[in-house]
């Protein structure tokens, strides 16, 4: 996987469904963004929990009917991490409602979109290759500042 960054100005909705998996929020955010999301605008979204790790991504945007499993190896660096993969918005639309939510205080996540690439993973190898690239962005920020004398 690469790491991108969206044009902002982008309007073209890709021709996907529109969904959003969340990961990583607990109850009581999940309940706030559902009540939030809900005043917005119909698309479907789920919230991912440890009984759909093993699920494709692919999966997990085109159905909405899941036998649940549980995945008990989940690396403590994944445990914590909040997470949003989008299917189906423009880059604006997907700044917009990332916008919207930091706004009404949710914590920001990491955020990916649907590609050929990750909807062929298991929902916990995308994370895991999430978290990889997001520390690794991160290390050449730093890496970067270092090199400028800020600390």
């Amino acid at each position: 996987m690469s790491f991108k960054i969206m044009d902002l100005e982008n309007n073209i909705r890709p021709d996907e469904p529109r969904k959003i998996l969340f990961y990583g929020y607990d109850e009581k955010e999940r309940e706030a963004i559902t009540d939030f999301l809900i005043d917005i605008e119909e698309f479907n979204f789920l919230f991912v929990d440890e009984s759909l790790l093993d699920f494709k991504v692919k999966n997990l945007v085109y159905n909405d009917e899941f036998e649940n499993t549980i995945y008990n190896n989940i690396p403590d660096e994944i445990i914590s991490m909040k997470f949003m993969l989008v299917s189906g918005f423009s880059n604006k639309e997907i700044n917009n409602l990332s916008s919207l939510l930091k706004n009404k205080g949710f914590p920001r996540p990491l955020i990916a979109t649907l590609t050929e690439q990750n909807r062929k993973l298991k929902f916990i190898d995308l994370l895991k290759e999430i978290h990889k690239e997001h520390n690794y962005v991160l290390s050449k920020l730093k890496q970067k500042q270092n090199n400028q004398g800020i600390p």
